[in-house]
């Protein structure tokens, strides 16, 4: 019988465990004549020459053309042994792979007359082009990408249809699915960073984060204490009954340099000439030397000769006359350079010789060019700005002695009292700023904190009582050190400070007693202590409820009855 249309196609999926003699039954079973068969990896049932036969005198017998889609490279030579069409996908083009060395050629099947018009397998032609675009159930896809999973469902719902049967999906089999180690991996990876986490949060939650804030407000009073003593660094221990003290002088040596920008101003222009009439109007001669300053207001020139002049010669009418030998000239310079010395004729006084009379011609030739120079201003200046360093050398000093447990007494500091600075360029110089350098040795004296504590315990003990107080702070930040008399070694010193003095609270001893206590028997437990009137325990973070057991995750806050923080 011969086809008179275009031929049909269809798509076959084949199952990973497929037998031979399922896929002949789906082959014989399809009403289309140029069927492919799309097999999944690993498909062990034709890696058999025999199976591969079977399936192409099945397809012969049947009147049916297959191609084979796969890109399994061990089934290459068996499908070309047995003459079967290959290609590796459905957009490919279908060929037949050379057979092994040795295997003999295909015989080609003998086809009925009324056969000769089916259709044959072009080589040239993909083998998607060979299936019936109108048929919907069948997509050109990857096969290597498929699932097995779905590889043998669309297989299964294939055959089905072609029997016209309702058929059931066939059910995974999940003793055979492998397993996916990479996502496998993630988790486990994830898992453990999390439990890590968690590790780390519960530490810092239960033995860092916790800490205590405690504040009591207690019972205390001030009390104003002087007391002199001299700060001796020759002594070696302290002596209360002669209030010497043992001191230690530390100094630093340092190595000053201070710039600052040139203010003064110098013409160095011309200075201005002409030259003056003189009458000497008195009753005696006179010689003015060279040298004298003639002025006029604010402008003064200088004589650059002597000139003689003899007694006066006056008129019937007593006035001085304009010639004679009483009179004469002389040539004057201003005294600095300048425009503004160029000055019209005029009259002018002569230093120390008020008898003289003066007419000055016209001054000429001065001009001005102004330039900065160093004034001693500047310098002024620059050693200011040294001097306005010792601050941060006093704070310097006092942490050096305080390493050494001992407080540096500040009124007591001092600097070298004559540093030799240099200055350059020197005074006068044109320059835009001056550099002031020198060397200055600073020195404060400091005496042993506890020394000084004795010191004023003793000078207080009128002032406290010590069997019902103790001192909780002397005041030492604020206290005035004011230094009088000195000698080679010792230097007397009047101390003014101010001592707080309430219960005693020895924080080691409490936090030690405390640990471990809710905040309700904390307060309890202090506020029966004796000066302690009001006491508050802040916990933090918020899901903390008593005391931690490190002593420095509590903090202590002692204040005054008025609510003023006491410093300890």
């Amino acid at each position: 019988m011969s086809n008179s249309g275009s031929p049909s196609k269809k798509t076959i999926y084949i199952d990973v465990d497929e037998e031979i003699t399922g896929i002949i039954d789906k082959l014989r079973s399809a009403d289309e004549s140029i069927l492919a068969l799309v097999l999944p990896k690993r498909a062990t049932v034709l890696q058999s020459v025999v199976n591969m036969k079977l399936l192409k005198r099945a397809a012969t017998q049947s009147d049916k053309k297959i191609v084979l889609i796969t890109s399994e490279a061990t089934l290459l030579p068996l499908a070309g042994a047995a003459g079967i069409h290959v290609a590796s996908n459905l957009q490919s083009r279908p060929y037949i792979p050379e057979a092994p060395t040795g295997t003999p050629a295909p015989r080609k099947p003998e086809e009925p007359e009324d056969k000769v018009d089916d259709p044959v397998i072009d080589p040239k032609t993909p083998v998607g082009n060979l299936i019936d675009p109108k048929d919907k159930t069948t997509e050109p896809i990857e096969i290597d990408n498929r699932p097995k999973a779905e590889t043998a469902a669309a297989a299964a719902a294939a055959s089905a249809k072609a029997k016209g049967a309702d058929a059931k999906k066939p059910k995974k089999d999940k003793n055979k699915m492998v397993p996916n180690f990479h996502k496998f991996r993630a988790l486990l990876f994830i898992g453990a960073g999390a439990l890590i986490a968690l590790i780390v949060f519960m530490y810092w939650a239960l033995a860092i984060a916790p800490s205590a804030s405690i504040t009591l407000r207690t019972e205390s009073s001030e009390s104003k204490v002087d007391a002199e003593f001299r700060a001796d660094t020759s002594a070696s221990e302290l002596d209360l009954k002669s209030q010497i003290l043992p001191a230690k002088q530390q100094q630093t040596k340092k190595t000053e340099i201070e710039k600052v920008q040139a203010t003064g101003e110098k013409d160095n222009g011309t200075k201005a000439s002409g030259n003056i009439s003189l009458r000497n109007c008195g009753d005696n001669s006179v010689t003015i030397p060279a040298g004298t300053g003639i002025s006029s207001g604010n402008f003064t020139f200088i004589t650059q000769d002597s000139v003689r002049l003899g007694d006066a010669n006056f008129d019937s009418n007593k006035n001085c006359k304009t010639n004679g030998s009483h009179t004469g000239s002389v040539a004057v310079v201003a005294k600095s350079n300048g425009d503004q010395f160029n000055l019209s004729s005029r009259s002018y006084i002569v230093a120390g010789f008020s008898s003289v009379l003066a007419q000055g011609e016209q001054m000429s030739g001065g001009t001005s060019k102004i330039t900065k120079v160093v004034s001693a201003k500047d310098v002024d200046a620059a050693k200011k700005k040294i001097s306005d360093k010792q601050n941060s050398v006093v704070e310097e000093l006092k942490g050096q002695l305080k390493q050494d447990d001992l407080i540096g007494l500040v009124d007591s500091f001092t600097a070298s009292n004559s540093p030799n600075f240099v200055v350059s360029p020197a005074i006068d110089a044109e320059a835009a700023e001056v550099t002031v350098s020198g060397e200055v040795t600073y020195s404060m004296l400091g005496v042993k904190e506890d020394d000084l504590k004795k010191l004023v315990q003793d000078q207080a003990k009128d002032k406290v009582d010590t069997s019902k107080q103790s001192i909780l702070n002397y005041g030492f930040d604020d206290a005035t050190f004011e230094v009088g008399d000195k000698n080679r070694s010792s230097t007397e010193i009047n101390l003014s400070t101010t001592l707080l003095a309430g219960p005693e609270i020895n924080q080691e001893q409490l936090k030690s007693e405390l640990k471990g206590q809710k905040s309700a028997e904390v307060e309890s437990a202090l506020k029966s202590r004796p000066g302690i009137t009001e006491a508050k325990v802040t916990f933090k973070p918020f899901w903390v409820s008593k005391i931690p057991g490190k002593e420095n995750k509590v903090n202590f806050i002692i204040e005054q009855a008025d609510g003023t923080q006491i410093t300890q």
